[in-house]
């Protein structure tokens, strides 16, 4: 049995995350249907697109965070790694919010659908459902993070060993 360590946990959630977005930049690229001249689908790969960017720095501020605290007790290096990742992921999240979840885009992919027939009627279907399963890893992510800064506390909270000379 392996010990849990909050920093490689929230590197692996910060991964399933990616992985949820890349599925839904994969129907909003590669599932729409044929006609090009779709601002709204568009407007979903950008979004989607700046939502990855976003998250491969968090993903790569994170990486080896657990060796830095394991290995070197480096606190403040850690901290500024973990708020580096924690920046990126408030972005994320009102990315979501106001980009690719608001109320508008989602009345605007019905609308689209229903305004464009049965195969974008599928599409804007098969975008919500990609859409619907961000936040359960959005929200694994967020409780590594808060465990994260947890043990980085606990670790800075522990006096480093230092040595005392003797001057007899």
């Amino acid at each position: 049995m392996t010990d849990y360590n909050p920093f490689e946990e929230l590197e692996q959630q910060l991964i399933r995350w990616q992985e949820t977005l890349e599925a839904l930049e994969c129907t909003v690229a590669e599932d729409r249907p044929a006609a090009n001249d779709v601002a709204l689908a568009d407007c979903f790969y950008d979004a989607v697109g700046e939502a990855l960017g976003w998250l491969a720095e968090a993903i790569n501020a994170i990486r080896g965070t657990a060796q830095t605290v394991a290995l070197h007790g480096d606190a403040r290096l850690a901290a500024r790694k973990l708020a580096q990742a924690h920046e990126r992921m408030n972005l994320l999240a009102t990315h979501h919010l106001t980009q690719l979840a608001s109320c508008d885009r989602i009345t605007e992919l019905a609308e689209l659908g229903a305004r464009r027939g049965r195969q974008w009627q599928r599409w804007a279907d098969a975008v919500r459902r990609s859409l619907a399963a961000i936040p359960e890893t959005q929200r694994a992510a967020s409780t590594e993070l808060a465990a994260a800064w947890q043990e980085l506390l606990s670790v800075a909270a522990v006096p480093a060993p230092s040595l005392v000379l003797n001057s007899n």
